[in-house]
């Protein structure tokens, strides 16, 4: 509480009104796109998110109906997402219960939640910097929910959201407890979301060891950083020989290590798959 202004309303109060008005806006916008992104075919109304998620879908769909993470029932295992958590999440809204004509607003709807919870982070960040003014949270906001960027990758579907909900749970954590476990998890999500998150990884790990003191940097590497990097060590373990073994393909050849793409182009130039390469089929 602080001068006249306490008087009239908290800042708590404050930015909590502006969240709320942001979380309206951005859900008309979200709901606006489903609809404009909506087609009729045969009596069915069918939604649908931007075509690179569909992929995604699929393979989150198989997933949910027990064919595993593959493109075609009974086909070869091609990895061709880049965003293993956010097909997990696309599974569980298979799994869930939602059916096919639907599944795209259904994942709008998750993304819509990632978002909320990606600007109610930021404006704790901001509140670290700014804890008084009343100015910044409205102006913050309004650029936010203005950005073409943010709001356009969020209404097509795209595992932004959850990047930016769990990398932003990650800054808002660490800059008010650096040892914060909540944190630590939220970083450890990150490559999981999307491959190249790997780098965002590496850095905020780094970040965060130099933000504890001297005598507390052991620690927070053997109890923070190590066992933040156990899920995505394990889920590079659970890939067939470590890329050996899959069909390569353009997602996965792009970024599924921490330098980018050289290094898995030259894993297939040469280490050839075991079995021969072949074109990626319809899902159906």
């Amino acid at each position: 509480m602080f001068g006249w202004r306490s008087r009239i309303i908290s800042v708590k109060r404050w930015d909590a009104i502006w969240l709320v008005i942001a979380s309206l806006a951005i859900a008309w916008v979200f709901h606006r796109n489903d609809v404009l992104m909506s087609r009729g075919f045969d009596g069915v109304t069918l939604h649908s998110i931007d075509d690179d998620m569909m992929i995604s879908m699929t393979y989150g769909r198989n997933l949910a109906e027990g064919h595993g993470l593959i493109w075609t029932r009974g086909g070869p295992h091609v990895e061709g997402y880049t965003n293993f958590l956010w097909t997990i999440v696309m599974a569980a809204v298979h799994k869930l219960g939602a059916p096919d004509a639907t599944a795209a607003s259904w994942m709008r709807a998750v993304g819509w939640a990632c978002l909320v919870g990606a600007l109610i982070q930021s404006v704790r960040v901001l509140r670290v910097f700014v804890p008084r003014s009343l100015v910044v949270t409205p102006v913050f906001l309004a650029a936010a929910c203005s950005n073409n960027d943010i709001v356009t990758w969020a209404v097509w579907g795209f595992e932004t959201t959850l990047l930016s909900f769990v990398f932003m749970t990650w800054v808002a954590s660490v800059l008010r407890n650096p040892m914060s476990v909540v944190g630590w998890i939220s970083l450890a999500l990150v490559p999981l979301t999307r491959s190249d998150g790997v780098q965002t990884f590496l850095v905020c790990s780094i970040i965060g060891f130099l933000l504890v003191n001297a005598d507390d940097r052991k620690r927070v590497a053997l109890t923070r950083i190590l066992p933040a990097a156990l899920p995505t060590l394990a889920h590079w373990s659970l890939r067939e020989d470590l890329l050996a073994g899959l069909h390569p393909s353009f997602s996965c050849s792009r970024g599924c290590t921490p330098f980018g793409s050289a290094l898995p182009a030259l894993f297939f130039i040469t280490c050839p798959t075991k079995k021969p390469m072949s074109f990626v089929s319809p899902p159906r």
